[in-house]
């Protein structure tokens, strides 16, 4: 019997390419170093602080070449949740809370704008804006959901990940403030043929004559979009400072598809870059951000 078992030994041995001289016990062969390799995380779990700048996508097209954009910038704090399908190719989702500002300013010109308003009394005029040396900064507040496509690899003791994706941004707040002064009056057209300037201000009910705006005025409400879409890409390395857990740095890219102005404005309560000239522009930023990851649920 014992030599039947060493025979059947060295034969199922010699089947799996074992040296039959290890045969005498098949359950100290240890696992192919290959499989360890293969082991990793599948659920990727960040939390993240990003410093973003912003800008409008263009200026106004109105022609009147006197326009100029600062651009802004936000804290964007972020959480993405990324599920691996292999080792190094996965997918995700996020939620980041987005606030920032940015500026237009226009500078020593004037414009009689070629479309037609209702005042008060329901006559129509063309708005004529003189003198204008304005700012006007714009404050948005938005959730924004990105889902991605994830990569990830190794060199030496960095993992580095490259992420694309579309994220959908919904607005909690838009708003505007002005800094300056401009004249602005009405030319009605027949049948009335006249043009209303009020210098003194003598019926502010039709905001027209020299007209002043500080920063310290109630913020109004921007009008525009309530939700954007965008492209997003990004790129960034960690390092693991014990299992699982690891600090890392990236930077996120979002070039936004959504026209966020009004472009038919049907009433004009108030100087707006948005209502002197039918344009469209887009919202794009690019965020630097420093992070935390923890990685759970191995196979």
């Amino acid at each position: 019997m014992n030599f039947l078992k060493i025979l059947s030994t060295i034969i199922v041995g010699c089947f799996l390419g074992l040296n039959p001289a290890d045969g005498q016990n098949l359950e100290e062969q240890h696992t192919p170093e290959s499989f360890e390799e293969s082991v990793y995380n599948r659920l990727i779990v960040s939390v993240n602080a990003g410093y973003g700048l912003n800008s409008y996508s263009k200026l106004p097209d109105s022609g009147i070449g006197a326009w100029s954009k600062t651009m802004g910038s936000s804290i964007v704090p972020s959480l993405n949740l990324t599920y691996l399908f292999t080792k190094n190719f996965g997918a995700g989702l996020g939620f980041r809370f987005s606030s920032f500002s940015m500026d237009y300013t226009a500078k020593d010109f004037g414009i009689e704008i070629d479309e037609l308003f209702v005042d008060i009394d329901d006559d129509k005029y063309y708005p004529i804006y003189e003198n204008v040396n304005i700012t006007e900064t714009n404050y948005f507040k938005g959730i924004d959901i990105p889902v991605y496509a994830y990569y990830q690899n190794s060199v030496s003791v960095l993992d580095y990940y490259v992420t694309g994706g579309i994220m959908y941004t919904a607005f909690t707040e838009t708003s505007y403030r002005l800094d300056g002064t401009l004249t602005r009056k009405g030319r009605y057209p027949a049948p009335l043929n006249v043009i209303l300037a009020d210098p003194e201000q003598e019926y502010p009910m039709y905001n027209y004559g020299d007209l002043v705006y500080t920063n310290s005025d109630p913020s109004e409400t921007l009008p525009g979009a309530k939700q954007a879409f965008s492209i997003t890409l990004g790129a960034g390395v960690s390092y693991e400072i014990i299992q699982n857990l690891a600090v890392k740095v990236g930077v996120t890219g979002v070039y936004g598809l959504s026209n966020i102005s009004k472009s038919l404005p049907s009433s004009f309560d108030d100087f707006h870059t948005s209502t002197i000239s039918n344009f469209s522009t887009t919202l794009n930023s690019l965020a630097f951000e420093l992070g935390v990851s923890y990685k759970f649920l191995s196979k």
